[in-house]
């Protein structure tokens, strides 16, 4: 491979062919039977902001912005992840620690990896930590400017979107005539950044800092490597002709849970019920998955108000909201803990966990770490709060858990407000329901059910509207014959 790599590659750096700001952007691969490794990437992926220098989601980074991204051939389809973003959210967590923070938070521009501070809570640390000013070591390598930065672009490796990149040898043009790739943005404010943002038609106020009014998207550059060695090119050629691959592709759907309405919401607003709750059960059907064999599944709950997932102008002033417009934890790519979650599943007619299904965040932790394996998130990120505590009172336990960095604009905590007090934003934020299913779906039916409870302060975000997104991995396979292929579900 070192000879490969040292005598038989040329490395092929493409523009966009179609570059529309905000909109979206298409490469295009030379054809005319040039060979290509599957290792292909895309280097400078970023946005820049308006109105203010402000900070990326802290589990996505520079990935926010990509809504949907596909790989074509012509007309044809080879893969295509929806909700592209949403899902590098909970993949940019499937590493250990380490790599994550040394590693993948650098290449991605986004926060995951995280260290035991010298003040004994947890936290992700500065990318230029150890910079000889302390203006250079604020989170400075995860800030969203308002003018192009090269230092801020990130790297995306193509087969983590595209599964196929992951088991094809290489991509020959003379089969894959017209090879592109097409990403589609999304440039909603309230899904690329941390704010100050509007809400509800009102700006933020001191002490949290100018508004991002808007964002605009830089064009990206695509890498890929050409074979140049005519033996190894008819070495992968052959491999190429009948060949058969597996693959799973990630696909989406979701549902909706609605709030706590009507006789319900009176009953659990009441100030006399105080501890007293009401399960509120939903039930789906999904049908993006029919006729086709899936292997793991991952559901992220999600505010269906985007606006929620900040935290509100409350009145007051300045010194009663010490994060107003701020978004709490990782803003709309929180998966978000709900009191008393059970889940059910039903597949082709059978239920796939026993009695009530999963039941408490034992089972569920267990779950998703049989199924995904090592998730790194912060102590206390998956629970509704740390210990005992009330999440909205002033915090007793800082030693390792998370730190309160207040979402001010400077990253301090802010010295105004019960903000202040408060337990971190992300505990409670990343609450995945995680599970293998491992069987080819005729019908599949979700029967999910939380506890609505006394809204009181924070506690309602308890009782919100959801939408529920759900990404598994259904089993395809592209069949080579020659110069054609055929792709298909399994």
């Amino acid at each position: 491979m070192a000879s490969e790599y040292s005598n038989s590659l040329k490395t092929h750096y493409f523009e966009p062919r179609v570059d529309i700001t905000n909109r979206i952007v298409e490469f295009r691969v030379d054809y005319g039977g040039n060979m290509y490794l599957p290792s292909m990437r895309i280097v400078g992926l970023g946005f820049t902001s308006v109105g203010a220098n402000c900070k990326s989601v802290p589990v996505l980074g520079q990935y926010s912005h990509i809504r949907n991204i596909r790989l074509m051939d012509g007309g044809v389809e080879l893969g295509n992840l929806r909700e592209a973003s949403r899902y590098l959210s909970f993949q940019s967590q499937l590493n250990d620690n380490m790599s994550n923070l040394c590693v993948n938070s650098v290449l991605a521009r986004n926060r995951v990896g995280y260290l035991l501070e010298d003040f004994s809570s947890v936290q992700h640390p500065p990318l230029d930590k150890f910079a000889a000013t302390a203006a250079n070591s604020e989170k400075a390598g995860s800030e969203i400017l308002t003018a192009a930065d090269g230092v801020r672009d990130a790297y995306l490796e193509l087969k983590k979107v595209f599964p196929i990149l992951g088991q094809l040898p290489a991509l020959d043009t003379g089969v894959f005539k017209q090879l592109k790739i097409l990403i589609e943005y999304n440039m909603d404010v309230r899904m690329n950044c941390e704010g100050p943002v509007k809400l509800g038609g009102v700006a933020p106020a001191a002490p949290n800092g100018t508004e991002v009014t808007a964002l605009n998207s830089k064009p990206p550059t695509l890498i890929a490597d050409e074979v140049t060695d005519d033996r190894i090119k008819d070495s992968l050629r052959r491999q190429l002709a009948s060949g058969q691959y597996v693959y799973d592709e990630i696909e989406h759907d979701q549902f909706d849970v609605e709030p706590a309405a009507g006789a319900v919401a009176t009953a659990v607003a009441a100030t006399a019920n105080t501890t007293n709750v009401v399960e509120q059960t939903t039930d789906a059907v999904i049908n993006a998955f029919d006729q086709h064999v899936v292997s793991r599944m991952v559901m992220m709950k999600a505010y269906r108000n985007k606006d929620e997932a900040f935290h509100p102008v409350i009145g007051g002033g300045a010194a009663a909201n010490g994060k107003s417009n701020l978004a709490k934890g990782n803003g709309n790519y929180n998966s978000l803990y709900q009191l008393d979650e059970k889940l059910q599943i039903r597949v082709n007619g059978s239920n796939l966990f026993s009695g009530e299904g999963i039941v408490g965040e034992p089972q569920k932790a267990h779950l998703l770490s049989h199924a995904w394996g090592t998730l790194n998130v912060m102590p206390f990120t998956n629970r509704g709060g740390v210990g005992l505590e009330d999440p909205n009172a002033r915090a007793v336990n800082t030693e390792g858990v998370p730190n309160n960095d207040g979402r001010g604009m400077n990253g301090a905590t802010p010295v105004t407000g019960t903000d202040a007090n408060s337990q971190s934003d992300f505990v409670g934020n990343s609450n995945y329901i995680g599970f293998s299913i491992e069987d080819r779906v005729a019908r599949m039916q979700f029967t999910y059910k939380r506890a609505l409870c006394h809204d009181l302060g924070g506690f309602g975000d308890l009782n919100r509207a959801l939408t529920v997104h759900l990404f598994a991995e259904v089993r395809k396979m592209i069949q080579m014959n020659g110069g054609a292929y055929k792709i298909a579900y399994m």
